[in-house]
C-alpha cells in the first residue's frame, strides 16, 4: 500500500470512529428505553435502532472491519424479527445486545488497533453468510430492568443532520480555542495601555504650561483617545470571537449522560437490584472537555448509588418501598457560567455513626469532635481518602478512594461538591462546576504583596469591617457575615507567605467570602482589586497538587497570577487547629505536634522540590538529601518514619541505599518508597527484591497515590 493511500485509510477510520460512536451511543440508548416502552412506543424504537445499527454495518464494511460488520448484521437481524416477525425482545435477547455492542464499541473505538485486526482476522477465517435471528451471547439472569427515562419518555436522541454538521477533529477544536484565548490578554494589555497613556497626559497637562507642551499634550490626548477606541473595538471582537469559538465546542449533556442508563443497568444486574433511572435536563449544553472530565466522577457516583445506597428488592418490600429503586440524575444551568448536576436515590442514606466510626479507625477525624454523630459531619467525612463504611471491597467499591478522587476531579474542574443525605430515604450528591473549562471571571485581590484570583462562583460577598469588629468563637477569629459568624482565615496563612507587620494594625479589613458546597470562610486579604475575565491555564502534571492552586491566568500586563482553589482554601482553613496566633512555619507546627518525619532522597532538584513541596503540605516535617548516601548518613543521626528515595542517583542509588537500610538491624522495618522512571517489570523486580516497601514510576506519576501509599505505611 502507498503512503497516500494508507493516509487516506487513516483519516477514513478515523471518521468511522467518530461516526461508530454516535450509533453505538444511539443503539444502546434504545436498548434501554425498549424495556421500558409501550406497545404503542416500540416500533417506533425498533425501526430506529435497527436503521442504527444497518447504517454502522455498513460504515463498518468501508473500511474492512469484518467483525464489527458481523456483529451489527446480528443486531440487524434481531431487530427486524422484532419488528416484522413478531419477535418477543425478552432479557436475555436485550443481554446479548448489549454484549455485541460492548464489543462493538472496544473494536470501533481504535479501527487499526490490534483489537480490531485480530477480531477481522478471526472473523473472516470462519464467517459464514448465514446470521441468526438473535445474537448467540450467553443469557445473563434477568434481575432488573434499567430504564433510562421515565414513561411517555422513552425516547432516542438524534443526532444533527449531516447537511447541518461537520465533523472537524477535536483537537483541533481545542488548539483553536486556546489560540483565540490569547486575545483576552491583548484585550487587557489594550485596556492597560490607553489607561496609562490618559494618565500621562493629565499629568503633563498639570506640570507643564509652555505652548510646546501644551501642543505635546495635546498630541499625547489624542493618542489615549485613539488608543482608548481600538481597546473598546478589540474587547467587541474578541467577546465574540471567544463566544463563537467556545460555542463550538458546546455539547448537550445526553452526550455524557446517554450511556448511564447502560452502565445502571449492568451494575444493578450484577448485585441484583431492580433500579430505574431517570434523566433530566440533558439538553443543557457543556463544553465537552467539562463533561469528558465528570465522565468518571459520574460514573462512580451512580455506582455508588446502586451498590451503597440503593436496597435489595425484598428489603425495600418490607420497609414499604417500591421494589424498583429510582435514581434522578438531574442537569440545571444556576448562573450565566455555571451548571449544577444532581445524582439523587431513593434508597438507605448515609448511615453517620458507621462513617464517623471508619473515620475514627483510621484517625482521619478524632471521634470526640464527632460524638454527637451529625449528619452535616458525616457527609463532609465521606470524601476523605481511604475511608469507607462497606464491610466489603468488591470490584465495584469499598476501597474509600473512590470519592476522594471524585471530590478531586470536580476540584480541578473549578467545582464543588456537596451531599445531602436523610436516612431511608436517600443521597443526593450536587455537582457544581463551569460550563466552560477555561474562561469565567474571578475576584482580584493582593495578599502579602502579590496578586491572586479568586473565582466568582466560589465567593459569596465581597465587603470591609472596621478591625474591632473581628471577634474570637471557640478560639478561632470571626467575623459575622449575612448575620452569621464565620469563621476567618488571613490568606497569607494559608498560602503559607510571610504575614504583614503586626505593628501596623489598619483601621479596617478587607474581606472576601467564599464557600465550598454548604461550608463558608471569610478570607482576609490586603486588598481587592476588582473582578475580571479569567483564561485558567492548568499547571500540568508535576504541579497539579500544589496546595490552594487550581492554575495560573496571565494579567494586563504579561505578568502570570495565580488562580486560588476555594475548596481547597475552605479545607486547610478547617484544618488550622487555632487562628489569631502567628502561625509557625508548616514544619514547625508539624513537629510541635508529633507530626511524621520523612525523608525525602533525590539527585533532581526539580523532583526533590516536589516531592518536598507534596509531602509538606499534607504536614509531614521533610528532609531531603541529594542521593542515597547523605540519606543513609542522616539515617544514622536522625529518626524518620518512612523514606521515599529515587532510584538512579549518585554515589549510592536507591536500590543500594533500600538494601543498606535492610541490612541494618536499627532501621531494617523502615518503609521505603521508591519512586523513579525506572518502570520495567525487572526494574520492580530489582526494587522489590532489594527491600523497598513500594515502587512508584514516574513516567505515571500520580500525587494522589503516592500520598495514599504514604499514608498506608505511616
Amino acid at each position: 500500500m502507498d503512503d497516500r493511500r494508507a493516509r487516506f485509510l487513516e483519516q477514513l477510520r478515523e471518521t468511522f470512529r467518530v461516526e461508530a460512536a454516535e450509533h453505538i451511543e444511539l443503539v444502546s440508548a434504545g436498548l434501554v428505553a425498549l424495556e421500558r416502552a409501550s406497545e404503542a412506543e416500540r416500533a417506533p424504537l425498533l425501526e430506529q435502532v435497527f436503521r442504527e445499527a444497518h447504517s454502522l454495518k455498513g460504515a463498518a464494511r468501508a473500511v474492512g472491519l469484518v467483525r464489527a460488520e458481523v456483529l451489527c448484521a446480528e443486531l440487524e437481524s434481531l431487530f427486524a424479527a422484532a419488528k416484522g416477525d413478531g419477535l418477543r425482545l425478552t432479557p436475555e435477547h436485550l443481554d446479548g445486545a448489549h454484549a455485541s455492542l460492548a464489543e462493538l464499541a472496544v473494536i470501533c473505538a481504535d479501527p487499526s488497533g490490534d483489537a480490531a485486526t485480530a477480531a477481522t482476522a478471526a472473523t473472516a477465517a470462519t464467517a459464514t453468510p448465514a446470521t441468526p435471528p438473535a445474537p448467540a451471547r450467553p443469557a445473563q439472569p434477568a434481575a432488573a430492568l434499567l430504564p433510562e427515562t421515565a414513561e411517555a419518555r422513552p425516547t432516542v436522541p438524534r443526532a444533527a443532520s449531516s447537511k447541518d454538521t461537520i465533523r472537524v477533529a477535536v483537537p483541533r477544536l481545542t488548539g483553536l480555542m486556546r489560540d483565540t484565548e490569547q486575545l483576552v490578554g491583548l484585550r487587557l494589555s489594550a485596556t492597560s495601555l490607553a489607561a496609562d497613556l490618559r494618565q500621562l497626559a493629565e499629568t503633563m497637562a498639570t506640570s507643564h504650561d509652555t505652548d510646546s507642551s501644551v501642543d505635546h499634550v495635546r498630541a499625547l490626548s489624542a493618542l489615549a483617545a485613539t488608543a482608548a477606541r481600538d481597546a473598546q473595538v478589540l474587547a467587541a471582537s474578541t467577546d465574540l470571537i471567544l463566544e463563537g469559538a467556545r460555542s463550538v465546542l458546546l455539547l448537550p449533556c445526553s452526550a455524557l449522560l446517554g450511556t448511564m442508563g447502560s452502565v445502571a443497568r449492568e451494575m444493578a444486574r450484577q448485585l441484583g437490584k431492580d433500579v430505574e433511572l431517570r434523566v433530566d435536563g440533558e439538553d443543557i449544553e457543556v463544553d465537552r472537555r467539562v463533561l469528558d472530565e465528570l465522565k468518571d466522577p459520574l460514573i462512580h457516583l451512580l455506582r455508588n448509588a446502586v451498590d451503597h445506597g440503593i436496597e435489595l428488592p425484598q428489603i425495600r418490600r418490607d420497609l414499604g418501598k417500591p421494589e424498583r429503586a429510582m435514581i434522578v440524575i438531574t442537569v440545571a444551568a444556576v448562573q450565566a457560567n455555571r451548571v449544577r448536576l444532581t445524582i439523587a436515590d431513593d434508597g438507605a442514606g448515609i448511615d453517620a455513626k458507621r462513617v464517623i466510626a471508619a473515620a475514627t479507625r483510621l484517625g482521619i477525624a478524632p471521634g470526640t469532635a464527632l460524638a454527637d454523630g451529625s449528619d452535616m459531619d458525616a457527609t463532609a467525612l465521606i470524601f476523605e481518602s481511604g475511608l469507607s463504611s462497606s464491610q466489603v471491597v468488591t470490584d465495584l467499591s469499598g476501597r474509600g478512594l473512590g470519592l476522594a478522587i471524585v471530590r478531586e476531579k470536580v476540584h480541578k474542574l473549578n467545582g464543588t461538591i456537596s451531599v445531602t443525605t436523610s436516612p431511608g430515604r436517600g443521597t443526593s450528591f450536587h455537582l457544581e462546576v463551569p460550563l466552560s473549562l477555561s474562561n469565567y471571571r474571578g475576584v482580584m485581590v493582593s495578599v502579602a504583596g502579590r496578586l491572586a484570583i479568586i473565582p466568582s462562583a466560589s465567593v459569596v460577598r465581597v465587603f470591609r469591617v472596621p478591625s474591632e469588629a473581628i471577634a474570637s468563637v471557640d478560639g478561632r477569629p470571626s467575623v459575622t457575615m449575612d448575620n452569621h459568624p464565620v469563621l476567618l482565615a488571613p490568606l497569607h496563612e494559608l498560602l503559607d507567605l510571610p504575614g504583614p507587620d503586626q505593628r501596623v494594625q489598619p483601621a479596617t479589613r478587607s474581606i472576601v467570602g467564599v464557600h465550598a458546597g454548604e461550608r463558608r470562610i471569610a478570607l482576609l486579604v490586603d486588598e481587592v482589586r476588582g473582578e475580571q475575565d479569567v483564561i485558567l491555564k492548568q499547571l500540568g502534571p508535576l504541579l497539579a497538587r500544589v496546595p490552594a492552586i487550581a492554575g495560573v491566568s496571565m494579567g494586563a500586563r504579561g505578568e502570570i497570577i495565580p488562580v486560588l482553589d476555594a475548596a481547597d482554601l475552605v479545607e486547610r482553613a478547617f484544618g488550622r487547629r487555632t487562628a489569631g496566633q502567628q502561625s509557625a512555619s508548616p514544619a514547625a507546627a508539624a513537629a510541635a505536634h508529633g507530626a511524621r518525619r520523612l525523608l525525602v532522597a533525590d539527585d533532581s532538584i526539580t523532583s526533590r522540590s516536589l516531592l518536598r513541596s507534596l509531602l509538606a503540605g499534607e504536614g509531614y516535617v521533610v528532609t531531603t538529601a541529594v542521593d542515597g548516601e547523605e540519606a543513609l548518613s542522616r539515617l544514622h543521626t536522625e529518626a524518620f518514619d518512612l523514606v521515599v528515595s529515587d532510584v538512579d542517583m549518585p554515589r549510592m542509588t536507591g536500590l543500594e541505599l533500600t538494601e543498606a537500610i535492610r541490612a541494618d538491624a536499627l532501621l531494617a522495618s523502615l518503609p521505603v518508597i521508591l519512586v523513579t522512571s525506572l518502570a520495567t517489570p525487572e526494574d520492580r523486580r530489582r526494587g522489590l527484591e532489594a527491600g523497598a516497601s513500594a515502587f512508584v514510576a514516574k513516567g505515571n506519576f500520580d500525587s494522589g497515590n503516592l500520598l495514599d501509599i504514604v499514608r498506608r505505611f505511616l
